[in-house]
């Protein structure tokens, strides 16, 4: 009988959605259940400068915060939650009113180098 080893993910499975409730697009990396065990995939530093770059570029958000970048953003309303993620985490969560923008990001960060296994995960 052979055993069957399993080869390393190079990113996790996404999803990209519309909530209609928010009115906006949402997207999802998950480095632990949309991987498989034993693996757990985490952003690295390549894949958190990508986000930090789509931040600054596009009108991409943290899916619990708000984009201050849209012209009748009110100038009082507080931004929650726009402290972008850094290396190590394992599930991104994104929204966007651009359908695009999220597209191009899922692209860019479905690319070996934006994800790194954690070794000291099982």
């Amino acid at each position: 009988m052979t055993k069957k080893t399993k080869n390393k993910p190079e990113f996790p499975k996404h999803q990209i959605w519309f909530d209609e409730e928010l009115k906006k697009y949402l997207m999802v990396f998950d480095g632990l259940d949309g991987v498989p065990r034993p693996f757990e995939l985490q952003l690295s530093e390549i894949g958190a400068e990508t986000i930090k770059t789509a931040f600054v570029n596009t009108p991409i958000h943290l899916a619990m915060g708000n984009f201050w970048g849209y012209k009748d953003y009110p100038e009082d309303e507080v931004l929650k939650n726009c402290e972008p993620f850094e290396k190590g985490r394992n599930h991104i969560y994104l929204a966007s009113y651009d359908l695009s923008a999220l597209t191009a990001l899922a692209k860019v960060l479905c690319d070996y180098r934006c994800w790194e296994d954690n070794q000291n995960a099982f």
